[in-house]
């Protein structure tokens, strides 16, 4: 099992941050077990479990991420993708109304999180370089 996070490199930091923290969110609630038990420090605080494995965020051009979605999903990864819609939709509902008028061709995504396994993961986005 793999998991990345690919975003539009030309993002403001701030929308990039905001796209891999919703996109890791989305990814959690997709495979259990990803987040790991609380742990407990010397002092004995304790700290709510964080990710298992590590998930790289790594940067392509915004005409890119649809055809590596699409790349994805026929390879039989699970894909979920951070859409312009996403970013400017003020609630759920506005979000889950603008996607029912928008065709597949008129979404502009910002980000990725593609997860499944390795090595189709890995021959998917093994060239792309990592955020800056």
């Amino acid at each position: 099992m793999k998991i990345v996070i690919v975003l539009d490199e030309k993002l403001p930091a701030g929308i990039m941050a905001n796209t891999s923290a919703a996109l890791a969110m989305s990814c959690c609630r997709k495979i259990p077990g990803i987040i790991g038990k609380d742990v407990t420090d010397a002092d004995m605080n304790i700290h709510p479990g964080l990710l298992t494995m590590p998930v790289p965020v790594l940067s392509s051009n915004a005409e890119q991420l649809g055809e590596i979605k699409r790349t994805a999903s026929d390879a039989g990864l699970d894909v979920i993708g951070f859409t312009d819609i996403a970013a400017r939709s003020r609630s759920y509902d506005s979000y889950i109304e603008s996607m029912a008028s928008s065709g597949s061709a008129d979404l502009k995504y910002l980000g990725l999180c593609i997860f499944g396994d390795t090595g189709k993961v890995r021959s998917i986005t093994g060239a792309l370089p990592l955020v800056k």
